[in-house]
């Protein structure tokens, strides 16, 4: 198989890391689609299946935030466009479970699975699940909530 451009049509997307300003924890542009078992076989050939604990599979795909020696943008932060169906940018973060359309690139590399990558190029987004991050990130809120015990299993932790 060669470099080609395809499509991957009416999947569910999770992590969505697409944007300089948040990028995956490899520090990648990156997402993961989530699919049902009869679609399968029609998407193994872009990574890595893994079973996910709904019962659905799902493959990583990721590209680095910047252009690589073979581009002529060298060097260059990439834009990952997402858009939505009247192909306007969408600004909000895209949760999981948001459902869409992805254009992706894949080419021969030696180290990926299969011997090819697959890296994502653009993202449609036909129904949006925003991101809304929880006002109770924070630890402070379990710590009222704990009893500490100094006996020796607690203490290591």
């Amino acid at each position: 198989m060669s470099r080609t451009i395809s499509y991957i049509r009416d999947v569910a997307f999770n992590f969505v890391c697409l944007t300089q300003q948040k990028l995956d924890r490899y520090g990648k542009l990156g997402l993961q689609i989530e699919f049902t078992k009869d679609r399968l076989e029609e998407l193994k050939k872009y990574g890595n299946v893994t079973t996910l604990a709904n019962g659905n599979f799902g493959i990583n795909l990721n590209t680095n935030p910047t252009y690589g020696k073979d581009s002529p943008k060298m060097g260059q932060a990439k834009n990952i466009p997402i858009i939505d169906i009247n192909k306007n940018p969408i600004n909000a973060i895209v949760g999981n479970g948001s459902r869409g359309d992805l254009k992706v690139f894949t080419y021969p590399a030696q180290r990926a699975f299969n011997g090819m990558k697959t890296a994502p190029m653009a993202m449609l987004v036909k129904e949006l699940k925003e991101y809304v991050p929880s006002d109770n990130s924070d630890f402070d809120i379990l710590e009222k909530d704990l009893q500490v015990s100094n006996t020796p299993n607690q203490a290591d932790f």
